[in-house]
Protein backbone atom coordinates (compact mmCIF):
# COMPACT_ATOMS: atom_id res chain seq x y z
CA UNK A 1 0.00 0.00 0.00
CA UNK A 2 0.81 3.65 -0.51
CA UNK A 3 -0.01 7.21 0.21
CA UNK A 4 0.21 8.88 -3.22
CA UNK A 5 1.36 12.07 -4.30
CA UNK A 6 -0.05 15.30 -3.45
CA UNK A 7 -2.16 13.22 -0.64
CA UNK A 8 -2.15 15.57 2.26
CA UNK A 9 -0.01 18.57 1.10
CA UNK A 10 -0.67 21.93 2.45
CA UNK A 11 -2.98 20.27 4.81
CA UNK A 12 -1.95 23.21 7.58
CA UNK A 13 -4.23 21.96 10.41
CA UNK A 14 -3.15 18.22 9.58
CA UNK A 15 -1.23 17.81 13.24
CA UNK A 16 -0.90 13.98 13.47
CA UNK A 17 -1.04 10.90 11.39
CA UNK A 18 -0.51 7.47 12.00
CA UNK A 19 1.16 5.48 8.97
CA UNK A 20 0.08 2.06 9.05
CA UNK A 21 2.31 -0.84 8.90
CA UNK A 22 1.19 -2.17 5.85
CA UNK A 23 2.40 1.22 3.53
CA UNK A 24 5.23 1.05 2.06
CA UNK A 25 5.88 3.78 0.16
CA UNK A 26 4.60 7.40 0.80
CA UNK A 27 5.11 8.73 -3.07
CA UNK A 28 6.79 12.84 -3.73
CA UNK A 29 4.70 15.66 -2.06
CA UNK A 30 2.66 13.60 0.30
CA UNK A 31 2.81 15.81 3.19
CA UNK A 32 4.23 18.63 2.06
CA UNK A 33 3.86 21.75 3.91
CA UNK A 34 1.54 20.61 6.42
CA UNK A 35 2.95 22.71 8.91
CA UNK A 36 1.29 21.34 12.03
CA UNK A 37 2.83 17.88 11.65
CA UNK A 38 4.52 17.43 15.24
CA UNK A 39 5.63 14.03 15.50
CA UNK A 40 6.13 11.20 12.69
CA UNK A 41 6.53 7.41 12.85
CA UNK A 42 6.86 4.96 10.01
CA UNK A 43 7.67 1.47 9.61
CA UNK A 44 11.56 1.00 8.60
CA UNK A 45 10.36 -1.32 5.43
CA UNK A 46 8.51 1.86 3.86
CA UNK A 47 10.26 3.92 1.25
CA UNK A 48 9.64 7.66 1.69
CA UNK A 49 9.83 9.88 -1.77
CA UNK A 50 11.27 12.95 -2.71
CA UNK A 51 10.41 15.82 -0.57
CA UNK A 52 7.18 13.81 0.93
CA UNK A 53 7.23 15.95 4.22
CA UNK A 54 9.14 19.01 2.62
CA UNK A 55 8.17 22.27 4.21
CA UNK A 56 6.81 20.44 7.87
CA UNK A 57 7.83 23.45 10.18
CA UNK A 58 6.32 21.83 12.98
CA UNK A 59 7.91 18.21 13.38
CA UNK A 60 9.77 17.91 15.95
CA UNK A 61 10.20 13.77 16.18
CA UNK A 62 10.56 11.53 12.86
CA UNK A 63 11.59 7.74 13.28
CA UNK A 64 11.83 7.06 9.66
CA UNK A 65 11.96 3.59 7.34
CA UNK A 66 15.52 2.62 5.92
CA UNK A 67 15.24 4.26 2.30
CA UNK A 68 14.95 7.96 2.56
CA UNK A 69 14.66 9.85 -0.77
CA UNK A 70 16.10 13.48 -1.98
CA UNK A 71 15.00 16.16 0.17
CA UNK A 72 11.99 13.94 1.95
CA UNK A 73 12.58 16.37 4.97
CA UNK A 74 13.86 19.43 2.85
CA UNK A 75 13.46 22.77 5.32
CA UNK A 76 11.55 20.98 8.22
CA UNK A 77 13.25 23.46 10.75
CA UNK A 78 12.05 22.51 13.64
CA UNK A 79 12.71 19.15 13.73
CA UNK A 80 15.05 17.90 16.40
CA UNK A 81 15.40 14.28 16.49
CA UNK A 82 15.35 11.54 13.68
CA UNK A 83 15.27 7.97 14.21
CA UNK A 84 17.01 6.29 11.84
CA UNK A 85 16.35 1.80 11.61
CA UNK A 86 19.30 -0.19 12.78
CA UNK A 87 19.34 -2.47 9.59
CA UNK A 88 21.99 -1.92 7.55
CA UNK A 89 20.86 -1.21 4.66
CA UNK A 90 19.48 2.55 5.88
CA UNK A 91 19.88 4.78 3.06
CA UNK A 92 19.83 8.52 3.51
CA UNK A 93 19.68 10.05 -0.76
CA UNK A 94 20.79 13.28 -1.78
CA UNK A 95 19.84 16.14 0.80
CA UNK A 96 17.16 13.98 2.88
CA UNK A 97 17.58 16.66 5.88
CA UNK A 98 18.19 19.72 3.89
CA UNK A 99 18.43 23.00 5.86
CA UNK A 100 16.92 21.32 9.00
CA UNK A 101 18.27 24.15 11.25
CA UNK A 102 17.19 22.70 14.41
CA UNK A 103 18.56 19.31 13.67
CA UNK A 104 20.46 17.97 17.13
CA UNK A 105 20.18 14.01 16.89
CA UNK A 106 20.37 11.33 14.69
CA UNK A 107 19.69 7.63 16.28
CA UNK A 108 19.87 4.58 14.31
CA UNK A 109 22.35 3.19 11.43
CA UNK A 110 22.79 4.76 8.19
CA UNK A 111 24.91 3.02 4.71
CA UNK A 112 24.89 6.12 2.62
CA UNK A 113 26.17 9.42 3.17
CA UNK A 114 25.09 11.02 -0.01
CA UNK A 115 25.62 14.40 -1.06
CA UNK A 116 24.25 17.43 1.50
CA UNK A 117 22.48 14.83 3.27
CA UNK A 118 22.95 17.12 6.22
CA UNK A 119 23.31 20.57 4.38
CA UNK A 120 22.80 23.66 7.18
CA UNK A 121 22.14 21.81 9.67
CA UNK A 122 23.66 23.81 11.97
CA UNK A 123 22.40 22.37 15.61
CA UNK A 124 24.07 18.72 14.79
CA UNK A 125 26.26 18.14 17.62
CA UNK A 126 27.31 14.39 16.03
CA UNK A 127 26.85 11.51 14.32
CA UNK A 128 27.88 8.80 16.47
CA UNK A 129 28.42 5.12 14.99
CA UNK A 130 26.02 5.39 12.58
CA UNK A 131 27.87 5.51 9.46
CA UNK A 132 28.38 1.81 8.34
CA UNK A 133 31.32 0.19 5.45
CA UNK A 134 30.29 3.48 3.16
CA UNK A 135 33.50 3.95 1.24
CA UNK A 136 32.50 7.53 0.29
CA UNK A 137 30.95 10.95 2.44
CA UNK A 138 29.96 13.19 -0.28
CA UNK A 139 29.81 16.70 -1.51
CA UNK A 140 28.67 18.29 0.68
CA UNK A 141 27.00 15.82 3.22
CA UNK A 142 27.39 18.09 6.29
CA UNK A 143 28.28 21.57 5.15
CA UNK A 144 27.12 24.33 7.49
CA UNK A 145 26.99 21.69 10.12
CA UNK A 146 28.22 24.53 12.30
CA UNK A 147 28.25 22.78 15.27
CA UNK A 148 28.90 19.20 14.45
CA UNK A 149 31.87 18.32 16.67
CA UNK A 150 32.03 14.60 16.28
CA UNK A 151 31.71 11.82 13.51
CA UNK A 152 32.39 8.18 13.72
CA UNK A 153 33.40 6.10 10.80
CA UNK A 154 32.85 2.17 12.15
CA UNK A 155 33.67 0.91 8.27
CA UNK A 156 36.60 -0.68 7.05
CA UNK A 157 38.37 1.79 4.80
CA UNK A 158 37.23 5.17 3.66
CA UNK A 159 37.99 6.06 0.28
CA UNK A 160 36.99 9.66 -0.45
CA UNK A 161 35.76 12.20 1.61
CA UNK A 162 33.90 14.87 -1.12
CA UNK A 163 34.18 18.07 -1.69
CA UNK A 164 33.16 20.80 1.14
CA UNK A 165 31.79 17.64 2.97
CA UNK A 166 32.37 19.41 6.31
CA UNK A 167 33.05 22.89 5.50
Amino acid sequence: DEIYTYTFANCTSLKEITIPEDVDNIDSYAFENCKSLTNLDISENCSIRTYAFSGCTGLKEATVGDYVESYAFKDCTSLTKVNLPTTEKCNLREGAFYNCTSLVEITGDMYQVWAETYYNCKSLKSCDSIIKDKKYIYDYAFYNCTGLTKVIYNGNSLGEIGDYAFA
